[in-house]
């Protein structure tokens, strides 16, 4: 899930929260207040300078399959956590 970052507007504190993209966090993690605003964030990845041999098209493949692997990797680590029964839960027979 992505992170986004919020600053509540009472105790002007920030915050970093995990959840999806059409979720909102509603009440500040500092103060508890309600309606703290979400901070734009770009992205950054940080690369390793490619040789100067390098082509382009290289480039954007190798990027698609470290993209490829994080996302199989949020994928496996998704289907885990959603499949594990917690102990003490009314699952729990």
């Amino acid at each position: 899930m992505p992170k986004y970052v919020y600053r509540c507007g009472h105790c002007n504190k920030y915050f970093e929260v995990n959840h999806g993209m059409t979720e909102n966090q509603h009440r500040c993690v500092h103060c508890s207040t309600l309606g703290p605003q979400r901070v734009p964030q770009m992205p950054f990845i940080k690369r390793e300078e490619p040789p100067e041999t390098t082509k382009v098209g290289d480039e954007t493949k190798a990027a698609i399959e470290e993209n490829r692997e994080i996302l199989k990797k949020a994928k496996k680590k998704e289907k885990k956590d959603r499949f594990t029964v917690k102990k003490g839960t009314k699952n729990d027979d």
